[in-house]
């Protein structure tokens, strides 16, 4: 699986500053930055949206190969979910590829938002491999290719719900966004975790302000939620 990037790269990087209005130091750009940005950005636009297009179809390839139930693909993260077996990340991507990706993102000065992998194993015993990078709006695909798949019925499920309960079933709190995704267990909890403390949050929402025990599990729950989201929790 090679990936490309170059041209979403560097349209995901002129949209972050245009979206936020600052320039690389934070500070406010003038009017004629701000139309050279925009310019950069139509010259690569085109070559962008077909990246994108051809990385959906590399992606959803390798996910039938692997045996990937779920492909979830964001602007700067793409996730392969809920494998029977762990997978060697040389195994996902041919390691030239990786190194020309590294001297890429180094060689642009980029190399905060240099995407990196990630394991998560779930406690149903299902695997889910991550390739992201921060602080870039694209970086594998552009809408309308962004979306959660279920790969063998080839089919985009865009209801948030439906969403959140496949990936509780293969053993992952959702991550809130659009789409959801798998969080990191560390900052989420277990299933089991997060089952508990909802369980415990209704059962001392009522005596918030009578008990501070009830207050910091009220207050746990609700930081928990803020940011993952789960069956009844959504």
């Amino acid at each position: 699986m090679n990936l490309e990037y170059q041209n979403l790269a560097e349209w995901g990087k002129l949209h972050r500053k245009l979206k936020n209005t600052r320039s690389f130091y934070w500070s406010k750009p003038t009017e004629d930055e701000i139309a050279g940005w925009r310019l950069q950005m139509f010259t690569v636009d085109k070559d962008a949206k077909a990246e994108s297009r051809r990385n959906l179809t590399q992606l959803k390839t390798k996910a039938k190969l692997i045996d990937a139930p779920v492909l979830i693909v964001k602007g700067d993260n793409v996730q392969l979910v809920g494998t029977d077996y762990s997978i060697a990340f040389t195994d996902l991507m041919d390691q030239t590829w990786y190194d020309e990706l590294t001297r890429f993102f180094d060689r642009k000065n980029l190399y905060y938002s240099k995407p990196f992998w990630v394991h998560h194993e779930s406690d149903s015993d299902k695997h889910t491999f991550s390739l992201h990078g921060y602080g870039m709006d694209a970086i594998w695909a552009r809408s309308p290719e962004t979306g959660f798949y279920l790969v063998e019925e080839d089919r985009k499920v865009t209801d948030r719900r439906e969403q959140i309960q496949i990936l509780w079933d293969l053993g992952y709190v959702a991550r809130r966004g659009r789409p959801v995704c798998v969080g990191y267990e560390r900052h989420s909890g277990s299933r089991a975790e997060v089952a508990l403390i909802t369980q415990q949050a209704r059962q001392m929402w009522h005596r918030r302000a009578h008990s501070e025990v009830a207050t910091k599990v009220c207050s746990t729950y609700t930081s928990i939620n803020r940011y993952f989201s789960w069956p009844g929790s959504w």
